[in-house]
């Protein structure tokens, strides 16, 4: 049987309707339908499936109506899986995610996962976490804006030779420390913008990632592309410049949409 963009199902029984379930995999429906069915006291049911071309044509699969009689649970679950659409859950699920947290507690999202694999709440299973490495990755720059250990600021660390501006920067940005960049992949195709680069926060706590690359024609040109590639506010500033001044600028990058407050 072909694939369709979406399917749907209806599910009712003698007295009227149970359930309505829409889902653009086969699998999923199925997994919803069984669900329902294995918590369900009823023991026949009239029944509904739909599935709809990615142009909205509609095409009835099958409808079990009061002209046919209702159908038995179990001939109705071998019936939506005797479709060529459906394939057994699989044992296991290898899958990138994005780890968030709640409260105080850090989430892995698996819902899909484990309707996939037709997981339940007390279900066991065995987990190994890899940490992905990828210079492009947009979600790995912007963890460092969410980072919450500081540390202070060691000059031993910071690419300068004339420390007096790096002084004047750390004041007027009013800054308390350093974050660390550990594990935090910088775009090195962006070598031109983001050089001697080191991370720190600001009194009001938010993280400022600093770089001071070497001047070159179109360099704002490419700050404002690194910016806008992951999620970021930028400045190019040309008064602060603590290492090869003359050759160098500041480039400072920030999460768009907070405001960063200098020293007055």
């Amino acid at each position: 049987m072909k694939n369709y963009a979406r399917y749907e199902l209806n599910l009712s029984n003698s007295e009227g309707f149970l359930m309505n379930y829409g889902a653009e995999r086969y699998n999923e429906l199925v997994y919803e339908l069984f669900d329902y069915l294995e918590r369900s006291e009823e023991d026949y049911f009239y029944f509904t499936l739909t599935a709809f071309t990615k142009d909205e044509k509609c095409v009835t699969l099958c409808n079990v109506t009061k002209d046919f009689g209702p159908i038995s649970k179990k001939n109705l679950m071998n019936m939506v899986v005797s479709f060529n659409m459906y394939s057994a859950p699989e044992n296991n699920a290898i899958f990138d995610g994005v780890i968030s947290k709640c409260g105080n507690s850090y989430v892995l999202k698996v819902t899909e996962q484990c309707r996939q694999m037709q997981l339940d709440i007390g279900d066991m299973v065995r987990v190994k976490m890899e940490r992905i490495h990828t210079a492009d990755s947009k979600d790995n720059i912007q963890r460092l804006f969410y980072r919450k250990d500081t540390k202070p600021v060691n000059k031993e660390h910071i690419y300068v030779d004339q420390p007096e501006y790096l002084d004047k920067f750390l004041k007027d940005y009013r800054v308390k420390g350093v974050v660390s960049l550990r594990g935090i992949e910088l775009d090195h195709m962006m070598d031109c913008v983001i050089d001697h680069e080191f991370a720190v926060r600001t009194e009001d706590g938010n993280v400022i990632l600093v770089s001071i690359p070497y001047e070159k024609e179109g360099k704002e040109e490419y700050a404002r592309a690194f910016a806008d590639t992951h999620g970021l506010e930028y400045d190019y500033i040309n008064e602060y410049s603590w290492y090869h001044r003359g050759d160098t600028k500041l480039v400072i990058f920030w999460l768009k949409g907070v405001e960063l407050k200098k020293q007055a």
